[in-house]
């Protein structure tokens, strides 16, 4: 209380203005953090959405390879079936077409499958890992945020007391001249 007492008005004054800029500070830093928390939050529900796009994706391609599948196998044993009836089609050269056409099928069926097979567990996968990598960093850089803001306001508070010291050495010489 002595040493408030000795402290003029225009040091008070400007204590105040420190003690009111390190409460802003202190708030940006706060805000810093939060922004470093809504970012990680849109990049890991961005890569989510992307990783359930591939998800779905390897569905649609599976259903499409079997479908492609079904279709070259009925077009197949249809032919089997009837081969007596389409004993001379060996010598056009649109019975060449369509057996060209059933073993693209097949291998479009083949194909499309495998594509299904990278999106449901290569892609899958490496996004969640690609999640875990955000994870992990964001942990680590809010800690370095954390452990950077603490010694700031452990300065500012040493600046704090010193300027107060000063203030207070300050208001003793004016008041002895």
């Amino acid at each position: 209380m002595a040493a408030e007492k000795r402290i003029g008005r225009k040091d008070k004054e400007i204590l105040w203005e420190l003690e009111g800029q390190v409460k802003d500070i202190r708030q940006q830093l706060t805000e810093q953090l939060k922004c470093l928390d809504v970012r990680v939050e849109n990049q890991v529900a961005l890569v989510s959405e992307i990783q359930e796009y591939f998800r779905r994706r390897a569905e649609v391609e599976l259903e499409y390879s079997r479908n492609l599948d079904k279709l070259a196998k009925n077009l197949s044993v249809r032919h089997k079936a009837e081969r007596q009836k389409r004993d001379q089609w060996q010598i056009f050269s649109t019975y060449a077409c369509w057996q060209h056409l059933i073993q693209r099928t097949k291998q479009r069926s083949k194909h499309h499958a495998v594509l299904s097979e990278l999106y449901s567990n290569n892609m899958v996968n490496r996004f969640s890992l690609a999640v875990e990598d955000v994870q992990r960093i964001y942990r680590r850089c809010r800690e370095i945020g954390i452990e950077g803001h603490d010694e700031l306001l452990k300065v500012l508070h040493e600046l704090h007391a010193s300027m107060k010291t000063y203030q207070v050495y300050h208001g003793d010489r004016k008041s002895v001249v």
